[in-house]
């Protein structure tokens, strides 16, 4: 598993990418940690997994800004860019499925 420290719209993520494969992007729900697919993740060895602390949790910073949908979807979008990420499967849990 390796980590990484990302800027995306002006909030610095913790992010973290295990495995090989497809990307699969898991998304916790408000309050969630990278720790959380932990369980879930020793299970899709297949796949190249992408989890992060959601912003303003564990090593992620606080946003300056109100945590809505429509940003952290940009928040999202701009991570996977920076991880060179085209196309990606999605597994949301809670919030993060919307």
């Amino acid at each position: 598993m390796t980590t990484h420290r990302l800027i995306a719209k002006s909030s610095q993520l913790n992010v973290s990418i295990c495995g090989q494969g497809s990307p699969l992007l898991l998304l916790n729900g408000l309050g969630g940690l990278i720790p959380t697919f932990d369980p879930l993740r020793d299970e899709l060895e297949d796949f190249t997994t992408i989890t992060l602390d959601v912003p303003g949790v564990g090593k992620s910073q606080m946003p300056r800004w109100p945590i809505r949908l429509p940003r952290h979807a940009d928040v999202i979008a701009e991570m996977l860019q920076q991880l060179g990420v085209d196309q990606v499967d999605v597994f949301g849990v809670s919030w993060g499925g919307a």
